[in-house]
């Protein structure tokens, strides 16, 4: 009975990455026009796939306010998950290592925090997205994509991840 359930189990896990490579691929189609400017990067993991939205385009510098320009590819990016509703979306927000302290933001955390949460109210208050489905996370600086020893990278470092993740 334990070697049947586990081949279940296996098989349901195989299908639901087959689901979530389709769904990646179908992202790309959709983010075609973002991915190709560089303001939009797609990455494929084994269990999860990756929405990486560059900070410039999301928010002013020390700001967690929406970028007008910026709602349009937000709005395709829920269309496009909005065809997946089994899936569990976790919004991740993070910042360089450049300590702020405003009194909105004492610390890299409650920023990385707000601009989570900003992009978690647009999908909600603008789009047909679960929020049963939505999570926010701030990480802050702790989870850079390069080190932050040049302008390049702290900018590579600036984003919000929109983390796809099979049920």
């Amino acid at each position: 009975d334990e070697i049947e359930t586990l081949e279940a189990l296996t098989a349901e896990q195989k299908a639901a990455l087959g689901q979530l490579e389709q769904q990646a691929d179908q992202l790309e189609l959709q983010l075609k026009e973002e991915i190709e400017k560089g303001e939009i990067r797609l990455k494929r993991y084994k269990t999860k796939t990756v929405i990486n939205i560059d900070n410039s385009i999301l928010f002013d510098s020390g700001r967690a306010t929406l970028k007008q320009d910026v709602k349009k590819s937000l709005i395709k990016i829920a269309n496009a998950l909005n065809k997946y509703p089994e899936n569990n979306i976790q919004i991740e927000g993070h910042t360089d290592d450049v300590p702020i302290n405003t009194p909105q933001y004492p610390s890299n955390w409650e920023l990385s925090a707000a601009r989570a949460i900003a992009v978690l109210r647009f999908f909600v208050e603008k789009s047909d997205m679960d929020p049963r489905k939505l999570s926010a996370v701030g990480l802050g600086e702790y989870h850079p994509l390069a080190p932050n020893d040049s302008p390049e990278n702290r900018r590579l470092n600036r984003r919000v991840d929109i983390v796809i993740l099979p049920q």
